[in-house]
Order: C-alpha cells, then structure tokens, then sequence
C-alpha cells in the first residue's frame, strides 16, 4: 500500500519511502526498521548505501567496484582488495599504470615549510623544504629502523652533498672521489 508521501509499507516494522527533497531535487529511497536506518539504492547484484553515518558501496561475488569519468573506466577495487588506477587488473594491493607514471605526495603550504613523506613498515622517504619561502633549500632524507627506533641515516641537502650518518653533511672538495672497483 502506497500512503500519503509516497510511503509503501510492508505490513511490519519496515516503512520504504521514495521522495523528492527539494523542488526539481534528487529522488531518494529510505529504508527504516524499529533498530536501523538504511537509506541507498540497490540491485540484486550490489548497492551503495548509507548505515550508522556510514556510505557503503558494495558488489557480491568475486566483482569489481569499477569507478568512470568521460566514459572510461578510471579505477577499480578488484574482489581480493586490489586497487588499480589505469589498469583492469591489478597486482598488487596499489597498482597504478600509465605511460610516465607519476605519484605526488605533497605537503601542507604552512609558512612554506612543506613536508612530504613514503613510509614503509620499517623505513621512510622525506623530502623538506624548510627557510620559510616558496622556492627555499630542500633536502632529502632517508630514514631505517634498528632496535624499534626510526631515524634519519642518509641525506641529501639543496647543494647535492651527501651525508650519511650526518644530518650536515659538507662538500669535501675535488680531493674526495667514489669510484666503482673493478
């Protein structure tokens, strides 16, 4: 039975509603129970909706969540978890594939002292610009874990000089040379 609104009810605990919010706005499915609220839009394959505050997108079976921008698929989490970015089949947990290939990790804009970092489980990739403008010296540093600390181990300043074991490395001169023995 359709009541006024356009509210269906099944008879028990559950009322379905579809309705408009605004004038000329976006249809809209809620579904409510004495313990729940469930509002989303689904088939007998998948469905995205909404529960504790909670947006869920999901497919059943071994499917992909395929996501499309100008009618080409863009990116897809695979049935196992795997997310690809420019390929249908990913390998790995984060695969992203594309001719030159690019990832940015970007730091904040605070007074200009950016901040951007790769971690891994045991070591971790930085680079930091640090003396307060937007073009200011830049270093490279690279870090390890020993005995459960991290810490700094290599660095590479704005200068190109290379220190390891130091967080100041210096120019040594035409006197110091790194040659590959044969």
């Amino acid at each position: 039975r359709i009541g006024a609104y356009g509210a269906a009810g099944t008879g028990g605990d559950v009322n379905i509603s579809i309705y408009d919010t605004t004038s000329g706005g976006t249809a809209k499915l809620l579904y409510t129970g004495t313990s729940y609220n469930y509002a989303g839009m689904g088939a007998s394959e998948g469905a995205v909706y909404t529960y504790n505050s909670n947006l869920t997108l999901c497919v059943d079976g071994a499917k992909a969540i395929k996501f499309a921008t100008n009618s080409s698929e863009r990116m897809r989490i695979d049935s196992s978890g795997n997310v690809g970015i420019g390929t249908t089949s990913p390998s790995a947990l984060l695969h992203i594939k594309k001719n030159n290939a690019e990832l940015i990790i970007e730091g904040g804009t605070a007074a200009y002292n950016l901040t951007s970092t790769l971690s891994f489980s045991r070591a971790y990739i930085q680079t930091v610009i640090q003396d307060g403008t937007a073009y200011g010296d830049t270093r490279m540093v690279f870090g390890t874990q020993a005995a459960g600390t991290t810490a700094e181990r290599m660095r590479i300043d704005s200068s190109g000089n290379v220190g390891i074991g130091t967080t100041s490395p210096t120019n040594f001169g035409s006197n110091f040379r790194l040659m590959e023995r044969s």
